[in-house]
């Protein structure tokens, strides 16, 4: 058994996981201390996963990352707007990302996800997060601030704190019981992809 504790604990590797991961430990570096945050990862990368149709606002977040050159470089489609089309039929709704209150967020990209959540793994672990690929959460042993236990595939990790950034798959919310499936047919969406 691993007796060291982490600071945190990240289940989740994609984007969201990574972020948290990048800007945890570059905050704490800045600050002197330099946190202990280990990612963990069920899948292994690369990964294939359905494209990302990113919005222009999320160009925000990538350059705060430090991310927009590297995520810049994939192949990519040139997205200029949006539309929404209903399931029923219906009228659909376009909107160009030039109309709207931040002119200079008049296009952003659509790439190949795989590329995407490979640049924010690696981005992580340069950081110096521990990425754990290909190892799942079996169960939550304790969730208490500043002692959280969890069974993985791969062994016991003790942390201080946790983030689930597990998606879909909400780890955590299972654990509590607070996950609940939504029976509304208007929730119901379907992607297509060929």
């Amino acid at each position: 058994m691993n007796d060291s504790i982490h600071d945190v604990i990240i289940i989740g590797g994609g984007p969201a996981g990574c972020a948290a991961a990048i800007e945890l430990l570059r905050r704490s570096r800045a600050r002197g201390r330099g946190h202990d945050v280990v990612v963990i990862e069920r899948d292994t990368y690369p990964r294939f996963h359905i494209g990302e149709s990113m919005l222009p606002g999320t160009w925000d977040l990538i350059e705060q990352l430090g991310l927009a050159d590297a995520i810049s470089q994939i192949p990519h489609v040139p997205k200029f707007g949006g539309e929404f089309g209903m399931g029923d039929g219906s009228e659909s709704t376009r909107f160009m990302f030039g109309n709207g209150l931040r002119e200079y967020f008049a296009e952003t990209l659509n790439i190949e996800r795989s590329i995407f959540d490979q640049i924010f793994i690696d981005e992580a672990r340069k950081q110096g997060a521990d990425v754990r690929q290909g190892v799942s959460v079996k169960q939550i042993d304790n969730l208490a601030d500043g002692d959280v236990r969890v069974t993985t595939t791969d062994g016991p990790l003790r942390g201080r704190y946790i983030i689930d950034a597990s998606g879909q798959n909400s780890v955590i919310g299972r654990h509590l019981g607070t996950r609940r499936a939504i029976d509304d047919p208007r929730f119901k969406k379907v992607a297509y992809y060929e």
